[in-house]
């Protein structure tokens, strides 16, 4: 019998003008780049423009710290240039990248590694493959991963010809230029939305909108209600089903429902308490500024159950109109001022009914209903595009990386 031939290191997925390139190269991590710390003396203030810290990694830019800032009190760090990759060191961070346009300064859970071997523009994406993100989970035995250069820097990466680099990162720079343009617009649309309400409901202290649809233009003033008058909030049911689907907060993201996890009652969280009808809304209690809420218009012949980190809210009439409301600033500024903890603002459901909202006639609710429920199908429609983009370049990116475990 003849011995298997051994594979090549090779990616599976290779431009044409390098499909007979041969192998990649074997070299150890610190041979393709140096560890890059630069100190700054954080008393000078002279010595922090853009600052970029672990949880901002993914912006362009970082932030520029204010003048009041006491500098004693931001941790060492290190310099950066424009065009270097900066990565998050820490946790959730380590697949979190950054090639900031201009010079600064991060913080020490920011590494910034200097280019030997390899492009920066090839670097960025070497520190995005899945050996990478691996390497650098285990590289300590904390609780919390962080990645430690002593371990990396002694891990093999498979490296291409300068040339195939270039053409690598080239491409999937042309992706992420994509997936940032899409998120641009998917912003705008946002923000758009939220300009938009502004107008369509009153401000505090008012009673009509500032913008009104012509048919009610001279219509009377808006209602002021309690929650509870136009709702049933945490309505009870005769108990839960013997299986259904429940939904936490890692189930709701941008108010789409993104994970369904069908449970039993005997195995079902102790949260599992808010049995969903159709068209109620569900609020998260916990940082309700983020807006995350969903609104359950479902009919697929389960049952839904949400966890008590959402109070759960019933409309009486048009819960499309009510489901907008619960979005606007001046309630969301009601809910927080009903809120515990600062860092970590919660809310007792409880406490809703009480909250006075404004209300206009059934038909100005449909109006303004159909409206904004437009826009949120639009947006829907863009998020999954951006999603699509990102899942395309997470599988392109193992193709086009040889794995070294088949060597």
């Amino acid at each position: 019998m003849m011995a298997d031939k051994p594979l090549q290191l090779v990616p599976k997925l290779r431009f044409p003008e390098f499909r007979d390139g041969g192998e990649w190269n074997t070299r150890k991590f610190r041979d393709v780049v140096s560890r890059g710390k630069e100190t700054v003396d954080p008393q000078k203030s002279s010595d922090i423009p853009n600052l970029i810290e672990l949880e901002n990694i993914e912006s362009k830019t970082g932030r520029i710290p204010s003048i009041d800032e006491p500098k004693n009190q931001i941790s060492l760090k290190s310099r950066f240039q424009a065009g270097d990759v900066l990565f998050g060191k820490l946790g959730p961070y380590l697949q979190k990248f950054a090639r900031p346009d201009s010079h600064g300064v991060c913080t020490s859970e920011v590494w910034v590694p200097r280019s030997k071997a390899v492009s920066s523009a090839f670097l960025l994406y070497l520190v995005q493959t899945k050996r990478f993100v691996q390497l650098a989970n285990i590289s300590s035995g904390s609780r919390m991963p962080r990645a430690e250069w002593n371990y990396l820097a002694n891990a093999d990466f498979a490296i291409p010809h300068p040339d195939e680099q270039w053409k690598i990162a080239d491409f999937l720079g042309s992706l992420d230029d994509l997936i940032a343009a899409k998120g641009r617009k998917l912003e705008a649309l946002r923000q758009h939305k939220q300009g938009l309400m502004q107008q369509l409901f009153p401000q505090a202290g008012e009673t009509v909108p500032r913008l009104r649809f012509p048919d009610f233009r001279d219509g009377p003033r808006w209602d002021f209600l309690t929650l509870a008058s136009a709702s049933d909030v945490n309505p009870s049911n005769d108990g839960l089903p013997e299986l259904f689907i429940y939904i936490d907060r890692e189930s709701v993201k941008s108010s789409m429902l993104i994970e369904r996890k069908e449970v039993t009652r005997g195995a079902a969280p102790s949260r599992a308490q808010r049995l969903l009808s159709r068209k109620d809304i569900i609020l998260q209690t916990v940082r309700p500024y983020q807006r995350n809420n969903f609104f359950f218009d479902i009919s697929d012949g389960y049952k839904y159950v949400a966890s008590s980190s959402y109070a759960q809210i019933r409309a009486h009439e048009c819960p499309e109109f009510l489901y907008q409301l619960l979005h606007t600033d001046s309630f969301v500024n009601s809910v927080l001022a009903r809120c515990t903890g600062s860092n970590y603002p919660v809310f007792n459901p409880s406490l809703l009914a009480s909250i006075r909202v404004a209300l206009p006639r059934i038909p100005e609710q449909k109006k303004i209903a159909d409206c904004l429920s437009s826009l949120d199908d639009l947006i829907a429609a863009e998020d999954q595009k951006l999603e699509a983009l990102r899942q395309h370049k997470q599988g392109l990116m193992p193709q086009m990386f040889p794995d070294l475990e088949m060597k």
